[in-house]
């Protein structure tokens, strides 16, 4: 049987995926895309052990998009604000993460990747598509705000394949 902590951890990913409108809109390759979104999340319980309940570690986005323009700092926890050396280039070390796993139930990386590639898979008219979806640590690690990365989604997991450099933004 599934621990409990694998069952949330699961649950929690998918609630991410839904939120993020998504349907299987991949290829075994991936596609070009840039990267908008880094967040981490955790959930412990109260101090009775009932209740989950989220905290938001680090979350950086664009200040506008889109357009090669410097990140924002969203969110950083004042708890963890020291760990990390750079906040607008966000990554999590061994160490960070270990400490991170101890003090909460439930870990969640996201990333965020935008593609107009994606964008066959629907008929609303937009230019660009955007999937923000839970990931592993080490593709957290991989890129930072307008990276230039191949990426898939489906299934509402996103994976960053590889960063290709920094991303082009032809309008600007």
């Amino acid at each position: 049987m599934p621990s409990r902590r694998m069952m949330l951890s699961t649950a929690s990913a998918a609630a991410v995926g839904a939120l993020a409108g998504c349907t299987l809109v991949s290829s075994d390759r991936g596609v070009d895309g840039y990267v908008q979104l880094k967040s981490i999340e955790a959930w412990k319980r109260d101090s009775e052990g009932g209740e989950l309940f989220k905290d938001v570690i680090i979350r950086v986005w664009p200040k506008s998009q889109p357009g090669p323009y410097e990140p924002e700092l969203k969110i950083l926890d004042d708890e963890w604000a020291d760990r990390f050396d750079t906040p607008l280039e966000p990554v999590v070390s061994d160490e960070l993460h270990d400490d991170l796993d101890r003090a909460y139930e439930i870990l969640q990386y996201t990333v965020g990747v935008c593609s107009e590639e994606w964008v066959d898979n629907y008929d609303d008219g937009d230019e660009i598509v955007c999937y923000n979806a839970p990931v592993s640590r080490g593709e957290f690690n991989t890129a930072q705000l307008y990276d230039h990365v191949r990426a898939s989604y489906e299934n509402h997991e996103l994976s960053i394949h590889s960063r290709e450099g920094e991303w082009t933004f032809d309008s600007e």
